[in-house]
C-alpha cells in the first residue's frame, strides 16, 4: 500500500493545503492521511484548539475521496511532536509494510537535518517536496540542501529518497491569514471555512 502521510499545524487549513491534497488524491495514492500536529518541536503552541482544526480540515476535505483519512494521531500523543515517533507508531499499526511518503513544503525539507533522528527518518519513509511560490527555496535549493546532507553528514548518495512536485502552490501564510481575515482570509480560504471561522470567533485576538 501506498501512503501519503501530509501533516501541518493547518491553523487554518488554506487554499494552499487544499491544494496539496487534491494534488495528492490525483495521484496512485492508496491511502491519504491528513494529520494535524499536536505539539510541535518547531513551533510554539497553536493559536486554535484541536477540535477547532480538525473541524476546519473536515469541512475543506469533505466528500472528496474515500482514500482521504483525518488523523488525530498526532494531537493525541502525550507531548511534543516528533515526526519519526509517528513513522514508527505508523509502521507499528496497520501499515508495517507500506511505502509511506511524508509531504512537505520545500522550506520545512530544508530543516530536515535539525530534526530528531533525522538519518534514522529517512531510512523508513520517502518524501514528496513541494515547492511554494516566493519560499526562497526552488529546485535548486533543494539539489544544493541534498548535496550538502551527502557531503557534510556523510549520508549515502541516494539514501535520502524524494519526489519534487512543482505544482503552483500559492505563497499563503496561515499566520497572516489569521491577521488579516477581513481581506486576506476571505481570498485564501474555502469559504466553508471562513464561515465556520466567524461562526465560532476563531483567531479574533490573535
Amino acid at each position: 500500500m501506498k501512503v501519503a502521510i501530509y501533516g501541518g499545524s493547518f491553523d487554518p487549513i488554506h487554499i494552499g493545503h487544499q491544494k496539496i491534497i487534491h494534488y495528492l488524491l490525483g495521484q496512485d495514492y492508496d491511502r491519504v492521511i491528513v494529520m494535524p500536529t499536536g505539539l510541535p518541536l518547531h513551533k510554539g503552541r497553536m493559536a486554535s484548539n484541536s477540535e477547532h482544526r480538525l473541524a476546519m480540515i473536515g469541512i475543506a476535505t469533505s466528500g472528496l475521496s474515500d482514500r482521504l483519512v483525518i488523523s488525530s494521531m498526532e494531537i493525541d500523543r502525550v507531548g511534543p511532536t516528533d515526526t519519526i515517533d509517528t513513522v514508527r507508531e505508523l509502521r507499528a499499526g496497520g501499515y508495517r509494510e507500506s511505502d509511506l511518503v511524508f509531504c512537505l513544503g520545500s522550506d520545512s525539507f530544508a530543516s530536515l537535518t535539525s530534526w530528531p533522528s533525522w538519518q534514522n527518518l529517512i531510512e523508513l519513509i520517502r518524501f514528496e517536496v513541494f515547492i511554494r511560490e516566493g519560499s526562497g527555496h526552488g529546485a535548486d535549493q533543494v539539489r544544493q540542501f541534498l548535496d550538502n546532507c551527502y557531503t557534510k553528514y556523510s549520508v549515502k548518495q541516494g539514501t535520502i529518497r524524494y519526489n519534487l512536485a512543482e505544482i503552483g502552490i500559492p505563497e499563503v501564510s496561515s499566520t497572516r491569514i489569521r491577521a488579516d481575515l477581513e481581506e486576506f482570509g476571505r481570498n485564501n480560504l474555502d469559504p466553508r471555512v471562513l464561515r465556520y471561522i466567524n461562526q465560532h470567533g476563531l483567531y479574533v485576538q490573535i
